[in-house]
């Protein structure tokens, strides 16, 4: 990495939970979740939709509107310092200056009437203090660095006028523009091709290496994850159901959603025969969690015990947790 690792983490979320006053009841979205992101490493959080995964970075970035939105409990410690104290003055100049955020969508997040130029010099003058050619500079040379042909001459053009994967290309010189020291990446390949996917992943690899940026990787595929982050964190319902390194995960996934997600990975090494398995039923309602396990109606595992008592997560392996009350390498309950 760029950078030597420190001891202390540059993002350690501890306990924190998002919920939404809604109109058929209290929303759980986020339900107490706790991670650390290492310098100048990447830490992925997988689940399918719904899941509370780009609700937790919203509230990282102080981006969760209240009302409807409320944060009854958790610390979000940057640094050292807790986000979640911060006044709206004080988060917004850590917010796109020392954590930036690349959205899912970037032709929702680009303003259609506005130059990329505009929109990149915007951030530089605001927290850097570069003047407008200085930060005009600077944003051309960044587009460089993220493999934009021609960056003096199409800065100037309109979101628009990109495509996707260029689109994609300009919110990540965007999040590099104030060397931010974590980037939230929001599913940062969805409704790209394979081909552009690849080269964003190892776009965000290459300047990781050269930044020493840690960077969260937000997603609902198992198949980014693999060669791209060192630890994952799984969620499900709001929870983190399962935390491992990378390696671990996949050689030896400890809880039931977790290998329900890699069974439905497709696989080169696999026989073209071989059927994908499906995660049969639907996820909770956040309303009405039901008693127990949320993830029991859909568990082939499931035992009487997860009916009525959610398990907690716990370590059962160095660097390694899971919320499950059964043992899926020998369907045994713990």
């Amino acid at each position: 990495m760029g950078q030597q690792e420190n001891a202390q983490p540059v993002l350690d979320v501890r306990n924190l939970a998002v919920h939404f006053k809604t109109y058929d009841g209290l929303v759980r979205a986020v339900d107490g979740v706790s991670y650390t992101v290492p310098h100048g490493r990447t830490l992925g959080v997988v689940g399918e939709s719904g899941s509370g995964k780009t609700v937790a970075s919203l509230a990282i970035m102080g981006l969760i509107p209240k009302p409807p939105g409320i944060i009854p409990t958790g610390e979000v410690l940057f640094d050292g310092t807790d986000l979640m104290r911060l006044n709206r003055e004080q988060i917004r100049r850590i917010r796109g200056r020392r954590i930036a955020m690349i959205f899912q969508d970037p032709m929702t997040s680009l303003n259609p009437f506005l130059r990329i130029s505009t929109q990149m010099t915007e951030a530089m003058q605001l927290h850097l203090g570069l003047s407008r050619s200085k930060a005009l500079d600077r944003a051309v040379e960044l587009l460089e660095t993220v493999g934009i042909p021609a960056a003096g001459r199409r800065i100037t053009s309109y979101p628009h006028q990109f495509s996707g994967g260029m689109r994609q290309r300009v919110m990540i010189a965007m999040a590099l523009s104030c060397d931010p020291s974590l980037i939230i990446a929001d599913e940062p390949t969805t409704a790209l091709d394979v081909t552009i996917q690849a080269q964003i992943l190892e776009l965000l690899k290459k300047l990781q290496s050269e930044t020493g940026t840690s960077i969260i990787l937000i997603t609902h595929d198992l198949g980014i994850v693999a060669g791209m982050c060192h630890h994952i964190c799984v969620m499900y319902a709001g929870k983190i159901v399962e935390k491992a390194t990378a390696g671990e995960l996949f050689a030896r996934p400890l809880h039931p959603y977790t290998l329900g997600l890699l069974k439905s990975l497709p696989r080169l090494d696999a026989e073209a025969k071989e059927k994908l398995t499906p995660i049969h039923g639907l996820p909770p309602d956040l309303i009405h969690n039901p008693p127990g396990c949320n993830f029991e109606p859909r568990c082939p595992f499931c035992i009487q015990k997860c009916k009525t008592q959610e398990p907690p997560l716990l370590d059962v392996a160095p660097g390694r947790a899971s919320a499950c009350w059964v043992n899926v390498e020998n369907n045994e309950p713990r």
